[in-house]
């Protein structure tokens, strides 16, 4: 299992673009590791990050 994800890979998981990323990253709602020049998201930073989100609200008819 992989325990790092890089930035294109972390946003295809959220299915969301780099920009996006960056910009959640920048407003402290998920917190990145660099390793060197590389910036990397751990899973469980990637999972509470979703758990965080609310979730979708039903459309009534």
């Amino acid at each position: 299992m992989q325990i790092l994800f890089g930035v294109n890979s972390t946003a295809a998981k959220l299915g969301v673009s780099r920009s996006t990323l960056y910009n959640v990253k920048r407003a402290g709602l998920i917190t990145a590791i660099k390793q060197g020049k590389l910036t990397m998201f751990h899973d469980d930073e990637i999972q509470r990050y979703i758990s965080s989100l609310p979730a979708a609200k039903k459309k009534v008819s």
